[in-house]
């Protein structure tokens, strides 16, 4: 009785998490780590704080002075 108790409170557990906001890293889900998949179709741009006119899809370095990139407003 107690396995199958064990067994059903995992299950519950690997559900939650599969539909909660950690399906971004759950392999088990099939879903990637693509940020338009997971906010309606609207993808993240991401500038420099510097250098306003340098716009990327995805976090990282300003090509033009090396400062992290920032989520775009």
């Amino acid at each position: 009785m107690k396995k199958l108790i064990l067994q059903a409170f995992l299950s519950l557990v690997f559900a939650v998490a599969c539909t909660s906001g950690l399906q971004a890293h759950c392999g088990h889900c099939g879903d990637t780590n693509d940020t338009a998949a997971h906010d309606g179709g609207k993808s993240q741009v991401w500038t420099c704080p510097m250098h306003p006119e340098v716009q990327m899809e995805q976090a990282g370095k300003c090509p033009k002075c090396g400062m992290d990139l920032v989520p775009a407003k």
